[in-house]
This record gives structure tokens, C-alpha cells and sequence, in this order.
């Protein structure tokens, strides 16, 4: 991400947008338009549309990180009707990022080629008081420049748009060059240096929804939110690529809030997953993505903690802090499960072996010297919060089953959450670390027992695997897990059994069927009065394909352990292509 200048966030990029939308519908009296936000919504607005024709089709990336785009219906010789386009991208910091330059360009000519080039312009709308405007760049290539006037109500036009032929038709009028050729020899090197500027996962790769992004601007009580505005609103005037964006914010907020550095984890098992599962880069992220997703989960727990602040502020001295920790790192020992089953195959395949031998060792001894410490404080935890048990003397005797099955999970199921949870505990004992947490003048003592034990129980529930198998053990006090009693683990398996927008397939790329297996957040709801309310769809599948059923088992198994308070709803909605679905909303209480 580009970093040149002092880039502090005056804007709201949400609002921005909404500002163009609103100019845009001002500017126009008739109806020979209409405006668009997200792509996968076309075809629904296409129908209010008088006399659709396939000229209409706009057959692109629904995941493009475009903020608006502007379609106009016009008619051309033999009454023909054809769609002109006007993509918007809207500038969201106080100075222009030299990486912008690179994005435009490629939209230039990779869009010129889907869209016929006299069809297509490009503006970029900026805030009044944007630094570092270079206009020599806009003029050169046609692209438009509109501002916002002071207090964003208003739009003023700076530099009109042209389209691309237009363009090249008068910078040859006004040339006259001798040789046409060379001439438009210039406009292909322009494309092969645009192309060359961009990487692949930059364009045309979108897996967080803008929708939720939005929500994300209308925090009120997150500590951290004025940061994390700044660094939304810089990735989305840049079009970053999305990994590197995930990857920045979960940086500067553990620096910034907890001390540590965080792309300490990344380095030690992003490469993992990134190389081993993905097989080779040219196939791209063919796992079931869980750092994205991680992020994702990240903005979705926000959103909610923030409406219910009070909540969790009753539990946890810093529970923004909490969930930083948690949705960052609920996922992180993922590659270490994933490499017994890689490895279990490796083995069958080359040496013609059972798929245990495969399996990493991990030794009693080896476990009581790591991880006994780790698991004490998850059962100390567990017990306290769901049995309100005061545990003395000699106390863990009498909690062997759930040692056992601890132990169990981490020596013989290698299961994520759990070695997730552990690896947590781990850090906080590493002086290294210990030495630099700074937590709003927290000792360490106050860090590890109300921040790091609460923040690694819950990852350690989080997995069905885990809880499934917890609730049918005796003595055990979590037939149901109460977000009175727990707010956070509440969260995280609420938030991770819903996240599913957005996650790249398992499959290569190219398999056509797999990319038809995708989920979207088709809305977010949140009434003070009732609760939560989010409808997740999937727009190519029926109701009774495998796709939809499998998602509809595991949100049946979750509304069955978590009992949400009886003031506060969360009601979850899976619809099909036809908008045929069905709510799942957790228990009430009792």
C-alpha cells in the first residue's frame, strides 16, 4: 500500500459515494440511467430498466473495486440503443496517491477492450482540499475530474471526461504525425506499463463487501475506529489488493493498541498456506480462504459489539481489544491441521502407507512441557464462566476428562482453534512479547487473566468440533453456551458460522462450477428494539442443491447452542436464487 505523504482521513468514503450517487440523480431528469454500486445487482435493476436488450449486459468482474458506475442509454445511427459508461472512482484522503495512477491506467485500456472505447470514460471525484493533484495526468489521458465542494454537498467539474477514441482522435488532430503507426504505438506501450503496474490480485479481486465496509464508518464506541477509518478510506481510494489491506489494519492495531507486532504470525504461517495448499501461485488461493476471512469476522464483531457496547463492557475491561486478539488469530494455526491431512495423502500416494503414520507426533511429554500450563488456564476459565465454580486446592483432579480431552484434540485431532488458542497462551509467556504489550497501562498480570485467557477460550470453542463434543461430556457445564455468560465466544462462533461471503473456492480458478459456489451479504439489519437481522444468499443455487443444504445443517446445529439475550434478537437469513429461504435465529432465553 502506498504510504507516500501525510494521508489523515477527513472523509467518509461511504458518504462521499452517497454524495455522487445523490449529484448524479440531480443532474438528471430523465430516466435514461441508472447507477450502481455493486455489480452482482445488475441483473435485479436491469428489470425496472424500460425495454432491456441484451446491449444492456454489462459482462465484467462483479468484483471490481469500483465505487459507481454511471450507464446511460443512447441511440446512435439506425436507431440503434446502445449503454455509455461513466465508472466513478472517489478519492477519500487528503492527498492523491501516486498508486491510483497505476489503477486508472489499467482501467483505461482493460475496459476499453470489453466496452467499446468511444462508450466508456473515467472520473475521479475528489474532496476540495485534495493535495498533490497532478492535472497534467488527467488532461493527457481524458480521465474526468469532479470535486467536492467544502462540506462534500455540493460536486463542481473540473476537467470533463472523454472517451478513449475521442481522446486519441484529438491528440492526432492536434500531432498531425507523420507516422500513424508509431502514433498509436504509444497508447499500446501505455497499456503494457499499466498492465505491468497491476498486480493480478489487485484488479478484479473483491472479497470483502462493500456493505459491510460501510457500516464500519458508522462506529461509535470502538476505541480504535478513527484509525481504522483512516485505513479504509485509504484502501479504498487506492483499490489495494485486499490481502495486503487485512494483513495492514491487523498490523497497525496491534501495534498500535497492544504492542506487539502481528506480522511476526503472519511471516511464520501465511507461507504455509499461501505455498503448501495453494500448490503453486499460478492456481491462486485454491484453500478455502481463512485469512480473509478472519478479517471479515474482525468488521462483522465490530459491527455488532458496537451496537451492544454496554454489553461487553460489563464483562471485559477492553473487549475491542479482545476481539482484536480473537478474530485475528481464531484461524492462525489452520496450516498445522491442514498439514497432517496434506502430508496423510503425501504419504498414501508416494509410499503406499496408512495416513496415520503421516501424522505430526506430538509426544505426552511434549505436550505436558508446552501446553499443560495453557490448557490449565483454558479449564480454570471455562469452568469459572459457565459452571460459576470457585476453584481451590487441588482442583484440576477433578477436571481430568476435560484435561484429557484437551489433550486429546491437540494430540490426535491437531484441531486449529484449539492449537490457535494455545498458540496465543504461548506468546504471552515469551518475555520477548510480554516486554512490549502496552494495554492502557495494564500489568501483566491484568493483561494476561482479562485480555489474552477470555480472548483464547473463545477461540478455542469456536469450532463445532469443540463445542459439539464438549456439550455430551459429563460434568461439564456448557450444554449451551449464553451470551450473558460469554460475549465474546458467543460472538466469534456467531460471527464465523455466518461469514461466508466472499471466500474464494476450493477448486482452481478456472472450474466454472466451483465459482457458482459462492455466498452473498445481501443485507444487514439492526434494530434497537429487536436485534440483529443478516440475509446471506446464494444466487446460483436452489434451495434443495447439496450447496445450500450443507450451510443450512451447520446454521441449524449453532442456533441450537447459542441462547441469545431475551432482549437482543440475532436472526440469521439463507435464501437461494429465488429468494426462497429460511431463519435461523438463535435461542431465546429461557
Amino acid at each position: 500500500m502506498n504510504t507516500k505523504g501525510s494521508r489523515s482521513s477527513t472523509w467518509s468514503h461511504s458518504r462521499l459515494i452517497e454524495r455522487l450517487k445523490q449529484s448524479l440523480i440531480e443532474r438528471e431528469t430523465g430516466k435514461k440511467y441508472d447507477i450502481y454500486v455493486s455489480l452482482e445487482e445488475i441483473p435485479e435493476i436491469l428489470q425496472k430498466i424500460a425495454q432491456v436488450k441484451k446491449v444492456y449486459k454489462l459482462s465484467i468482474d462483479p468484483n471490481l473495486p469500483i465505487d459507481i458506475i454511471y450507464a446511460e442509454k443512447k441511440e446512435e445511427l439506425r436507431k440503434k440503443e446502445f449503454c455509455y459508461y461513466t465508472f466513478f472512482l472517489v478519492v477519500s484522503t487528503k492527498a492523491f496517491p501516486d498508486s491510483l495512477e497505476n489503477t486508472i491506467m489499467f482501467y483505461k485500456f482493460y475496459f476499453s477492450r470489453i466496452i467499446s472505447s468511444r462508450r466508456f470514460k473515467i472520473v475521479l471525484v475528489v474532496p476540495h482540499d485534495i493535495e498533490e493533484i497532478k492535472m497534467e495526468f488527467f488532461q493527457r489521458n481524458g480521465i474526468g475530474l469532479w470535486e467536492f465542494t467544502r462540506g462534500g454537498k455540493g460536486i463542481e467539474e473540473v476537467l470533463p471526461p472523454i472517451c478513449l477514441r475521442e481522446q486519441m482522435a484529438k491528440e492526432y488532430q492536434e500531432e498531425k504525425p507523420r507516422d500513424t503507426a508509431l502514433f498509436f504505438d504509444k497508447y499500446i506501450h501505455d497499456a503494457v506499463i499499466s498492465i505491468a503496474g497491476i498486480s493480478p490480485e489487485q484488479f478484479g479481486k473483491r472479497y470483502i463487501d462493500r456493505k459491510m465496509m460501510d457500516k464500519i464508518f458508522d462506529l461509535e464506541k470502538i476505541s480504535y475506529r478513527k484509525r481504522l477509518f483512516t485505513l479504509m478510506n485509504e484502501h479504498l481510494t487506492e483499490k489495494g489488493d485486499e490481502y495486503e489491506f487485512a494483513a495492514e489494519v491487523f498490523s497497525k492495531l496491534w501495534e498500535e493498541y497492544i504492542g506487539i507486532p502481528y506480522k511476526d504470525f503472519l511471516e511464520k504461517f501465511d507461507p504455509v498456506l499461501q505455498n503448501v495448499f495453494a500448490q503453486t501461485r499460478k492456481r491462486g488461493r485454491i484453500y478455502r480462504d481463512h485469512y480473509l476471512h478472519q478479517f471479515q469476522v474482525f468488521l462483522l464483531g465490530l459491527y455488532i459489539m458496537d451496537k451492544l457496547y454496554s454489553n461487553f463492557a460489563n464483562k471485559y475491561k477492553n473487549p475491542e481489544i479482545n476481539w482484536l486478539i480473537i478474530s485475528s488469530f481464531h484461524d492462525m494455526a489452520y496450516p498445522i491441521q491442514l498439514y497432517d491431512d496434506w502430508s496423510g495423502e503425501f504419504f498414501r500416494e508416494i509410499f503406499a502407507v496408512p495416513k496415520d503414520i503421516a501424522h505430526i507426533d506430538l509426544k505426552s511429554k511434549f505436550v505436558e512441557q508446552s501446553f499443560m500450563n495453557c490448557t490449565n488456564c483454558l479449564i480454570t476459565r471455562l469452568c469459572c464462566v459457565f459452571g460459576k465454580e470457585e476453584l481451590k486446592d487441588n482442583w484440576l483432579a477433578d477436571k481430568n476428562n476435560l484435561v484429557q480431552f484437551f489433550y486429546k484434540k491437540i494430540t490426535e485431532g491437531k484441531n486449529h482453534c484449539i492449537l490457535s488458542s494455545m498458540s496465543l497462551l504461548k506468546m504471552i509467556e515469551d518475555s520477548k512479547y510480554t516486554s512490549k504489550i502496552t494495554i492502557d497501562g495494564m500489568s501483566t498480570e491484568d493483561v494476561l487473566k482479562d485480555i489474552f485467557i477470555p480472548s483464547a477460550l473463545a477461540i478455542a470453542l469456536h469450532d463445532e468440533n469443540v463445542w459439539k463434543d464438549l456439550r455430551i461430556m459429563e460434568k461439564v457445564p456448557l450444554n449451551i453456551l449464553k451470551f450473558e455468560d460469554d460475549p465474546l465466544s458467543f460472538l466469534l462462533i456467531f460471527c464465523d458460522n455466518i461469514q461466508e461471503w466472499g471466500r474464494p473456492s476450493q477448486s482452481k480458478i478456472d472450474d466454472k462450477e466451483e465459482i457458482k459456489k459462492r455466498f452473498y451479504l445481501k443485507d444487514i439489519k439492526y434494530d434497537s428494539t429487536t436485534g440483529f437481522y443478516f440475509t446471506i444468499w446464494t444466487p446460483n443455487h436452489k434451495k434443495t442443491r447439496r450447496f445450500f443444504e450443507k450451510k443450512r445443517i451447520e446454521l441449524g446445529k449453532t442456533k441450537t447452542f447459542l441462547q441469545q439475550s431475551s432482549a437482543t434478537k440475532f436472526v440469521i437469513r439463507l435464501e437461494d436464487k429465488k429468494h426462497d429461504g429460511e431463519d435461523f435465529e438463535m435461542q431465546g432465553s429461557s
